[in-house]
C-alpha cells in the first residue's frame, strides 16, 4: 500500500514517536538543524513538525531556550480522561432519544471502517465520526466542542499507545460496539455507562504506557538535540 502521507507528517510522527519512546526524554532541547540533519530532510517540515506537536502538548517554548520536550504527567491524563468522560457520557445521554437510524448507520460503517483500519489518522478519523455521529443528535454545540478539544488533547498518545496490533485497541472495538448496541436499544443509562467506561480506560492505558514508554525499540538512529534555536 502507498504512503501518501507528506514529508511534514512523516517527520512529525518519527519526531512524535521518538518523544514518547523516551528518545528525546523531558526538558531535550530540539534542535531544528540537528534533527533535520538526522532524519534526511530540510528545516522546513521539523519547523513545522515542533509546532504541531507543541500545539499537542508535547513541546514547550522556555525564553532564550527554544523549543524542549515537555515533561509527561500520567496523573493529568487520568484526569483529563475522566473530565472527558463527564463530557461525553452528558453527550450521549442527551442525544440517544433523539438518535435516527441514519446516526446508527453512520457510526456502524465508521465502526467497522475502523475495525480493519492500521493507519493510525485514518483510525483518528473513524474514531471521531464515530463517537461524533452519535452525540450530534444531543443538538449542544458547545458540548460538542468540547468534547472534541478533550478529544484532541489525548490524541498523540493514543496514536502512540493503542496501536493496530494492540488488545487494547481489539478491545477499544469491542467497547464501540457495545455502545452502539445500547443506543439502537434507546437505553440511555446502558449507554452512558458504556461511554464512560471506554474513555476512562483507554485514558488509564495512556497514562501508564506514557509513563513507562511502549516498551518497543526506536526507528532509526537516536538523536541528540543539545544546543538552542
Amino acid at each position: 500500500m502507498r504512503d501518501y502521507r507528506t514529508i511534514q507528517d512523516l517527520v512529525t510522527d518519527r519526531l512524535r514517536r521518538e518523544i514518547l519512546e523516551g528518545t528525546f526524554p523531558a526538558g531535550t532541547r530540539l534542535n531544528q538543524d540537528e534533527i533535520a540533519d538526522a532524519y534526511d530532510v530540510s528545516r522546513m517540515p521539523v519547523r513545522q513538525a515542533i509546532l504541531t506537536l507543541e500545539s499537542e502538548g508535547l513541546v514547550l517554548r522556555r525564553p532564550r531556550r527554544g523549543a524542549e520536550v515537555a515533561a509527561v504527567d500520567a496523573a493529568a491524563l487520568i484526569d483529563l480522561a475522566d473530565v472527558r468522560a463527564l463530557l461525553e457520557g452528558r453527550a450521549i445521554e442527551l442525544a440517544v432519544p433523539h438518535q435516527t437510524a441514519a446516526h446508527h448507520r453512520i457510526a456502524r460503517e465508521a465502526q467497522e471502517a475502523l475495525a480493519v483500519e492500521s493507519e493510525w489518522r485514518r483510525r483518528e478519523e473513524f474514531n471521531a465520526r464515530f463517537h461524533d455521529t452519535l452525540y450530534e443528535a444531543s443538538g449542544r454545540s458547545v458540548l460538542l466542542e468540547q468534547v472534541r478539544t478533550m478529544r484532541a488533547r489525548l490524541r498523540p498518545y493514543r496514536a502512540a499507545f493503542i496501536t493496530y496490533e494492540s488488545d487494547d485497541f481489539k478491545l477499544a472495538n469491542d467497547e464501540h460496539r457495545e455502545i452502539l448496541a445500547a443506543c439502537i436499544a434507546g437505553d440511555v443509562n446502558r449507554a452512558v455507562a458504556a461511554t464512560q467506561a471506554h474513555v476512562r480506560r483507554i485514558g488509564d492505558v495512556v497514562a501508564r504506557r506514557s509513563a513507562h514508554g511502549p516498551g518497543s525499540p526506536t526507528v532509526g538512529r537516536p538523536l541528540v538535540a543539545s544546543s538552542a534555536e
